[in-house]
């Protein structure tokens, strides 16, 4: 997903500092300052984020396509 087709979807940022930002990030070594939400954060359900490199192969598509179809099929927003 583009940057820019990210302005036609609901987005969110949450600063370390926020009262919103999620508490077991905050437990992490070296936690992101600034996290951009596609959406809505799930207080009820377990969520992940994947992260990857700016220059895309196309064996990591294939994986990271994968990997989410996998984890949206076992209920992981």
């Amino acid at each position: 997903m583009s940057i820019l087709s990210t302005v036609f979807m609901q987005t969110s940022s949450y600063s370390y500092k926020d009262k919103d930002y999620p508490a077991n990030l905050r437990e992490i070594h070296n936690p992101p300052k600034l996290l951009l939400v596609v959406g809505n954060l799930p207080q009820d359900r377990p969520y992940v984020a994947i992260v990857g490199s700016r220059k895309l192969t196309p064996y990591g598509e294939q994986v990271t396509h994968r990997l989410a179809y996998d984890l949206a099929k076992a209920g992981v927003v």
